[in-house]
């Protein structure tokens, strides 16, 4: 099986009828798909992508 990337998703949902009580957390990390796009037509090889981001700014920061 191909590495295409690490794809980390955390989704927490807690409804409380009384209260109307609603959290949500969402937590999304995708690497390898820095574009934001789909992974089948934007993805990058890891060789590739560790070579784009030595030379580019990382805007995650």
């Amino acid at each position: 099986m191909k590495d295409i990337g690490t794809l980390r998703g955390v989704f927490s949902f807690t409804v409380t009828r009384p209260g109307v009580k609603v959290i949500i957390k969402c937590t999304l990390i995708i690497r390898g798909n820095s574009h934001g796009g789909d992974l089948p037509n934007h993805w990058i090889p890891p060789d590739q992508e560790k070579r784009r981001s030595m030379n580019q700014v990382d805007e995650r920061h």
